[in-house]
């Protein structure tokens, strides 16, 4: 598997697969043409990304001359429409496997004799292992290419998926004791709060220290009534705080290629004249998971981090915690006796509001209500 990302990868990176005579591997495979649009090719293809899927991921290069595993030339491939063609392949992945795989990003490089090389990243999957519905087959990679996995191998793929989506929760419930974490350098407002985790798939599948910059981190939200954003450098990246101490809101862009943030969304609140109530506001639930969920993920594609995502959320200090109903009091649900509520996680490949629906349905949940 090439070691850069894949938008910054050149024609000369892969040319010097030529001329290194790199091998295919258990991460790396070569084709000297596109698989054929019928039965026998569909299933080929399928088998090909499956396999990576199902063994850590991997790359698959297109337009490549080898013999027995050695490139020799990079001759490309006869494509009219390098769009149509990524579509139709796309369209065969997603209908040809169960269950669906997120997150294999085409790339096309043209030659100069006017043909086209392709560069299929595949992801290791949290969803898999993955079977080709036709056959019903499931495939694995070793160094000497795909070959149909065993009922041992099949029970340990599904175990350490997972495992692995367990190591994931276990970052983000890590978060909620905020104010004892060692790496946050000042106070957090003990206000009813969220606790946001955007982490890609790949996390655990090669160290990354990535050259996180101030201008290039995710800002927190900013709550009404407080003004300006500060930063500190910190072992583990960027962390950004806004407002005054004990803060409100911070975010932090791991050097690892991950984040994660925290928001308030509430507070004690006069509520008729009076009468003050602990409350919490869906509005500043919603405003806080866009702003944050969908910074990480532009922020992080710029160091080459892309998806699929894992995105878990969970409010903290939520205790005795209401929903105003137009500034009444009257007919409410009562106060909440948990302190603090695990929203649950949802895993796509790109995140957008209707993907993060689910984590607003459960912050309506956890007060009693079925979201409007």
């Amino acid at each position: 598997m090439l070691t850069r990302a894949l938008n910054e990868i050149t024609l000369a990176d892969l040319q010097a697969l030529i001329e290194n005579q790199a091998p295919e591997s258990r991460r790396l495979e070569y084709k000297s043409d596109l698989w054929p649009r019928d039965k026998v090719g569909n299933k080929e293809f399928l088998k090909d990304i499956s396999a990576f899927a199902n063994s850590h991921g991997g790359d698959l290069i297109v337009g490549v001359d080898e013999v027995e595993g050695q490139p020799n030339a990079l001759i490309g491939v006869e494509v009219n429409d390098t769009d149509s063609e990524s579509l139709a392949l796309e369209e065969r992945l997603q209908s040809g496997l169960e269950p669906r795989l997120s997150g294999v990003r085409l790339r096309w490089f043209i030659l100069e004799n006017g043909k086209h090389i392709l560069l299929i990243r595949v992801p290791d999957s949290l969803s898999g292992p993955h079977r080709i519905l036709s056959t019903s087959q499931f495939y694995a990679r070793r160094n000497g290419g795909a070959y149909p996995m065993d009922t041992h191998e099949l029970r340990d793929a599904f175990i350490g998926g997972e495992k692995l989506r367990e190591r994931l929760r276990a970052i983000h419930h890590a978060d909620q004791n905020i104010n004892h974490r060692e790496e946050i350098p000042f106070a957090v407002s003990s206000d009813p709060s969220a606790i946001i985790s955007v982490i890609p798939l790949d996390i655990f599948r090669g160290a990354r220290d990535l050259d996180i910059t101030v201008e290039e981190s995710v800002l927190p939200p900013i709550p009404l009534g407080n003004s300006g954003a500060s930063w500190n450098i910190i072992l583990e990246g960027i962390l950004w705080s806004a407002g005054q101490s004990p803060h409100p809101a911070f975010a932090l862009t791991h050097r690892q290629g991950r984040f994660d943030g925290l928001w308030t969304i509430g507070g004690m609140r006069e509520v008729a004249k009076n009468e003050e109530m602990l409350s919490v506001f869906p509005d500043s639930f919603k405003n806080g998971l866009y702003s944050n969920a969908f910074g990480a993920q532009t922020r992080l594609k710029q160091y080459g981090v892309y998806g699929p995502w894992l995105v878990m959320v969970s409010l903290i200090n939520i205790k005795g915690t209401q929903i105003p109903r137009d500034n009444q009091t009257l007919d409410m649900e009562p106060p909440l006796r948990r302190t603090t509520a695990y929203l649950g996680e949802i895993m796509t490949e790109t995140i957008t509001q209707d993907s993060l629906e689910p984590l607003l349905s459960a912050f309506q949940r956890t007060y009693g209500r079925l979201k409007r």
